[in-house]
C-alpha cells in the first residue's frame, strides 16, 4: 500500500526540506516522521482544551528528546522532565520561541493518519473512554511510571527491596 510518507526530512515540523515519498513500512522505520506522533497529539489535545475552556492542564509524557519540549514551548502545560531530556535540551540549545501554535505540517499529519493507532489517539472520538486504559501506549506509560516512580518511593530510605514484579 502506497501512502504519503517521508523518506528523509530534517526537522519536518520546522523546515520545508526536500522530502521523498515512500511506503508505510518505510514511514514506520523513519524517526523524522514518527517523532511527530506525540507532538501532533499533544498539540491537538492542547488546542481542544483551550477551545473547550477546560481548567485542567495536559501533562505530556514520554519526552524522548529536546524536540518534544521545543515544539510545545509556550504551552500552559505541566512537564515532568527527566535529567536525560534536560541534558538533551541544554546540549541542543533550541531556539527560544513559542511553538505551541505552529501546526504540524499537513503532509506529516496525512502520513501519520495512515497509522490506525495514531488515528485512535489523535481523533477526539478515536476511542471510547473505557478503551483508554488498555491502549498500548497508555499501558507503556503506566508501567514506566510504576518502574521509575512508585517502586523506588516504596522503599526510599529503607533497606528493604520492592515486592513489585518490576
Amino acid at each position: 500500500m502506497k501512502v504519503l510518507a517521508f523518506d528523509s526530512c530534517q526537522n519536518p515540523s520546522l523546515e520545508s526540506g526536500n522530502c521523498q515519498y515512500t511506503d508505510l513500512d518505510t514511514l514506520l522505520a523513519k524517526s523524522d516522521v514518527i517523532t511527530m506522533v506525540g507532538i501532533a497529539i499533544a498539540k491537538r489535545s492542547y488546542e481542544i482544551f483551550r477551545k473547550q475552556g477546560y481548567a485542567a492542564k495536559i501533562m505530556p509524557a514520554g519526552l524522548r528528546g529536546h524536540y518534544h519540549l521545543a515544539e510545545l514551548a509556550g504551552a500552559n502545560v505541566t512537564f515532568s522532565i527527566t535529567t536525560r531530556v534536560q541534558d538533551m535540551v541544554l546540549e541542543a540549545d533550541p531556539p527560544k520561541e513559542e511553538r505551541i501554535d505552529m501546526p504540524v505540517k499537513p503532509e506529516i499529519l496525512e502520513a501519520l493518519q495512515q497509522i490506525p493507532e495514531f488515528v485512535r489517539a489523535y481523533e477526539p472520538e478515536g476511542m471510547k473512554p473505557e478503551e483508554f486504559i488498555t491502549f498500548g501506549v497508555m499501558q507503556k506509560l503506566l508501567s514506566q511510571f510504576m518502574e521509575t516512580g512508585w517502586a523506588p518511593l516504596e522503599t526510599y530510605g529503607s533497606q528493604r527491596a520492592s515486592k513489585r514484579w518490576i
